[in-house]
């Protein structure tokens, strides 16, 4: 009974610790389920990261480990902090800080009751006497940004085709000479985006 992340919760009789941070979806019931966490977060981006709430009111705290050292203990990673919240979807803006190291990593969410005492759900670590713990494996993702000039006037639409990118083609006209005009990496996203890169160790052509 009581607050839980998703539809889904199971009892750990101990600590079950995996490379992956998939350790509980093998064991007994998979009840991660509570959070939509895409695959790769690109540094310096604000990423929207749904939360399911179910079953009661309470307070959600979520980490990320942004330098990738294995905790949630440094400067900056505990990037919702004891936040009020009720049955139903709560959307978190989670921005990429520039520091952030390239390559896997993972985001711990926790929610509580009551958040006071023995109830105090605002540390990554530890027991408390109600709610749920799930955690997630993502990664940091470096981006490219792509500009066309053109030297004699206004021109196009240019198109692209790249490797290596979430999004691999990108059309752009240039509005005036000699000025930089930027390439709209993910066209499903109102504005002008930047090209998230796929793989962080290979390049981009």
């Amino acid at each position: 009974s009581g607050i839980r992340l998703g539809a889904s919760v199971d009892a750990d009789a101990s600590l079950l610790n995996s490379p992956t941070a998939t350790g509980d979806d093998t064991n007994n019931t998979d009840d991660e389920d509570g959070v939509t966490l895409v695959p790769l977060m690109p540094i310096g981006q604000v990423t929207v990261v749904p939360v399911s709430i179910q079953n009661g009111s309470g307070f959600l705290s979520a980490w990320f480990d942004w330098n990738a050292d294995g905790d949630f203990n440094d400067a900056g990673e505990q990037m919702v902090t004891a936040q009020a919240v009720a049955v139903g979807t709560t959307n978190l803006s989670i921005s990429v800080p520039a520091g952030a190291v390239v390559g896997p990593t993972f985001a711990r969410f926790r929610v509580c009751t009551n958040n006071a005492a023995l109830d105090n759900c605002n540390t990554p670590a530890g027991t408390v006497q109600s709610g749920e713990v799930e955690d997630y494996q993502f990664q940091v993702g470096r981006v490219l940004v792509l500009r066309k000039t053109t030297l004699q006037g206004s021109g196009g639409p240019f198109g692209f085709t790249l490797t290596n990118t979430v999004q691999a083609t990108g059309t752009v006209t240039t509005a005036a000479v000699n000025t930089p005009t930027q390439v709209d990496g993910d066209t499903g996203t109102a504005g002008t985006q930047v090209f998230t890169i796929t793989a962080p160790t290979t390049a981009v052509t």
